[in-house]
This record gives C-alpha cells, structure tokens and sequence, in this order.
C-alpha cells in the first residue's frame, strides 16, 4: 500500500507552530519587571492560553443573568487623604469612586445586593474596607483602582491581582471582560499579597482599569462613557463568574 504524504501540509503546519511558539516568547519576554508593582517574569500569571479559552460575549450581550440575589462588596480605590495616583490634575481617588458608582447601579439593576467601603471622597482604612467586607460576608469583593507608571508614559493595559484560586477565577472573568468591552490591551494577572485581596474571607480581586500616565487612556478615563464601559465590562465579568465558577 503506498502512502501518500502532504508535504505542503506539513510544512503549513510546522510554520503556523512555529509562528504561534514565537509570538507566545514574545509575549512573555514583554512582561514587565516593574519595582513599582514587584512583579517579575516569574511570579506573573501566564495562563495566557487558558484565559484566552475562556468565552467573553460582552460585544455581543448587554445583559447579566446571575446577579440576583448576589451580594456584592465594591471598593473604590483610595479616598480621602490618599488621592491615589495624581496626573495632571486628575485624582485616581474620583475616577474608581466615578466608576463604582456606576458599577453599583448596573449591579443593583440586575438584583443584587451592593455594598460600598466608601461613596463619596473621604479616608477610609484598608483595615476597615476589610473588616466591612468580612462582616457582612458577601459572594464577592471588587476593589476598582486606576494604574500609573511615572517612568513609562507608554504602558498600558488591564491589570488584575488575586490571592486564592477562586479569586483568580474572579479576576480573569473581569481581565477579560475588560479588554474585550474596551478594547484594551490584556496586560497580566498576577497573583500578589494585596491588603484587598489577602485580608478578605471571599473570593476578591483588585482591579487596574488602565493607566492614568498614559496621556491617551488617562483622555478616555476621564470620560464618562468610557468609565460606563468599565463599569459594564466588571459587571460582565462579575455576572460570568458566578455563572461558571461562584457558589
């Protein structure tokens, strides 16, 4: 019996492998080793692969089915005497406390219970952002935080941090979520001892919508739809974290 082979195949499908090995290299290679965020190469997330698997229809539904009766604990980054990062003026402390409210509402629209660590700009303790979220024992915590890299006017991305495994579950929902809706660049997860996420009893994860440094995000950022989209993205991923993954 002779057999027939495709060299043509073959040789496609050695070239696309190879192609997709050196873009995943690539990838990898271009993660930041930031001292401001005490991230290196090796302590990053790099399920890349696996987080890209996960199905994400934000451009395509505009509605959340699994929020009823969900209690949901928002944090608005900073507040108060800790304005968070400061560019030009704009406080990171009134765009997470723009975008949670917003959050809030389309949350509180679709059933769930919602509760704020702040709703309006004052000073709150990590220690009692936690504490709160701890006492009234919610399905999940959400911190909402704005990026900055003084040293790099260019970076950009969304970013999520976890501690437990159902936490990173949370986070990658929202990570994709995120860049999908706004179409921003997927940057990393990373799983890092944050007050928010270590300190709290339920699934958590802190989230960095974008880069205040960058001239070009920190326009839309202060913008209200674009913080309407950021509020509808975590909503989504919210919604299909308890859809696929939550109690």
């Amino acid at each position: 019996m002779k057999v027939h082979i495709n060299v043509a195949a073959i040789a496609a499908v050695l070239i696309t492998t190879t192609a997709a090995a050196l873009l995943l290299s690539q990838h990898a290679s271009s993660l930041p080793n930031s001292s401001t965020h005490g991230l290196t190469n090796s302590n990053v997330d790099k399920s890349f692969a696996h987080a890209s698997a996960v199905k994400i229809n934000s451009s395509r539904a505009h509605t959340v089915a699994w929020l009823k009766g969900r209690t949901i604990v928002l944090d608005p980054g900073h507040g108060g005497t800790s304005s968070g990062a400061v560019v030009g003026g704009t406080q990171e402390q009134d765009l997470t406390l723009s975008i949670t409210l917003k959050l809030a509402r389309i949350l509180r629209s679709q059933g769930a219970r919602v509760i704020l660590t702040r709703d309006r700009k004052r000073t709150v303790s990590l220690k009692e952002r936690t504490d709160l979220a701890n006492s009234v024992r919610p399905n999940v915590l959400v911190s909402v935080h704005i990026n900055a890299m003084p040293n790099d006017a260019h970076a950009d991305g969304i970013e999520t941090y976890y501690w437990t495994q159902q936490g990173r579950k949370l986070a990658q929902r929202i990570y994709l979520a995120l860049g999908d809706k706004l179409g921003a660049p997927l940057r990393y997860m990373h799983k890092r001892d944050l007050w928010m996420c270590k300190q709290s009893q339920v699934p958590s994860t802190l989230v960095e919508v974008g880069y205040l440094t960058n001239a070009t995000k920190r326009k839309k950022l202060i913008t209200p739809h674009y913080q309407e989209l950021s509020a509808e993205a975590i909503a989504l991923g919210i919604d299909q974290y308890f859809q696929h993954s939550g109690p």
